[in-house]
């Protein structure tokens, strides 16, 4: 988990990723309704601030 938010500090600053626009998978295309872990992440990095 502690790498992930470092992943996501650097890729937000390096290419200028507002925190509104971090996104997971599902939130664009969705084509399958089952749980995804991707959900869970973009939804704690917009909610940590990172």
């Amino acid at each position: 988990m502690a790498a992930w938010r470092v992943l996501v500090k650097v890729l937000r600053a390096r290419y200028g990723i507002p925190l509104d626009r971090v996104y997971a998978h599902n939130w664009i295309d969705v084509k399958d309704a089952r749980y995804c872990e991707g959900c869970a992440l973009a939804k704690m990095a917009r909610e940590w601030g990172e």
